[in-house]
């Protein structure tokens, strides 16, 4: 009897000891293929920004809105605070036709001048500002952008967001406002390349 216990207590030892180095051999590689991932992958982030912007006349826009219906040329500049950047500035460049618009092209301006550029995607589609009864804004829309890179920090940057946003385009006396405002409120996910997290 002794000789079979002996016997089966080595084979319950031999079957713990390999069932230790499975388990061990299994976290080593699970281990080693997370960090080459994080070695050779990107770190998402969530963002999330609040900014105005007022319709600017600075810039001409010659030659940026060619395709008609969208010819008229609308450039935007505001500020605000959000992750990731602080207080920032931006611009905001589109083309329109009456209440809708596209080619959106925008830079996000971190204090310390890392910049962060957007544009809305390119899938053909077009924004829409959908009129609204409220007692301060006339018009709100909620559009998707893309990141497509920047500098500094946010060089090689990628991701997506979506813009809630409205419009105060008319003063209380109902006068249209040339230098009219846009409040913004932007969610959505920053992907930074590992070395700019």
């Amino acid at each position: 009897m002794k000789p079979l216990s002996l016997f089966l207590s080595a084979c319950t030892l031999l079957l713990s000891f390999t069932a230790c180095d499975t388990q061990e051999t299994d976290m080593i590689s699970n281990e080693s293929a997370t960090q080459a991932k994080m070695a050779n992958g990107s770190v998402e982030k969530p963002l999330k920004l609040i900014f105005f912007t007022k319709r600017n006349y600075s810039l001409t826009g010659e030659g940026y809105c060619t395709e008609a219906p969208f010819v008229g040329f609308n450039y935007q500049v505001g500020a605000g605070t959000g992750t990731h950047l602080g207080n920032f500035s931006v611009t905001i460049k589109f083309c329109e036709a009456g209440l809708t618009y596209t080619n959106v092209d925008g830079v996000l301006i971190a204090a310390n001048g890392d910049e962060l550029y957007f544009t809305n995607p390119d899938d053909g589609s077009y924004g829409e500002v959908m009129i609204i009864d409220d007692p301060f804004y006339e018009g709100y829309f909620e559009d998707p952008i893309v990141f497509n890179g920047g500098t500094g920090r946010f060089e090689g940057a990628t991701g997506n967001a979506t813009f809630n946003s409205y419009v105060n385009s008319f003063d209380d006396d109902g006068n249209f406002i040339p230098e009219f405002q846009t409040d913004h409120q932007v969610t959505g996910t920053l992907v930074l390349p590992k070395a700019n997290k």
